[in-house]
């Protein structure tokens, strides 16, 4: 009986662990990332700058690549993308910052959803780019939305900034 009641008491520690999140105010949970959700972390030397409303971001940690499948000639993702259920990011991003922007010059350029500081900063949209937008770790240059544009959702959309790859570039 002693040995069972001594597994028992040894046991306990873990069994409180496992079922301790049921029990956790809905206040922490608030700021937890869901279980379903998949964090993608870039990491590599490209950076980018974002300007809205007279406020510049900055970001950093990001890759450039180009992917053919998509035809997407640079592909540039800095930061972490949070993604829910759907495969888009969570509401808030996770709190993380995440840009990305898909180039493919001269017949698309796409600022796509962009999070800082757990708001989203611009649902995306159409970019006119310059500078140099090759499949090579060159690739840099400055962006920006036309007078006027709206965004992905329907939302004025006045944005620029530049973007940069340090020389880093992967092809899938």
């Amino acid at each position: 009986m002693k040995r069972l009641i001594g597994v028992s008491v040894a046991a306990l520690p873990a069994v409180a662990m496992s079922i301790s999140p049921m029990f956790a105010g809905t206040e922490a949970q608030a700021s937890v990332v869901p279980l379903h959700a998949n964090t993608i972390n870039y990491s590599g030397p490209a950076t980018a700058s974002l300007v809205i409303d007279g406020k510049t971001y900055k970001f950093k940690s990001g890759s450039c690549q180009s992917i053919k499948v998509s035809g997407i000639t640079v592909d540039v993702d800095l930061g972490s993308v949070v993604q829910g259920k759907d495969g888009g990011p969570v509401k808030g991003n996770g709190k993380k910052p995440w840009f990305s922007m898909d180039l493919s010059s001269p017949s698309s350029d796409l600022l796509n959803a962009v999070y800082y500081g757990g708001k989203e900063l611009t649902a995306g949209g159409p970019v006119t780019v310059t500078g140099s937008v090759v499949k090579s770790g060159s690739s840099k240059g400055t962006f920006q939305s036309s007078s006027g544009a709206s965004d992905l959702s329907g939302k004025p959309f006045a944005v620029s900034g530049s973007w940069n790859c340090h020389g880093k570039f992967s092809k899938d």
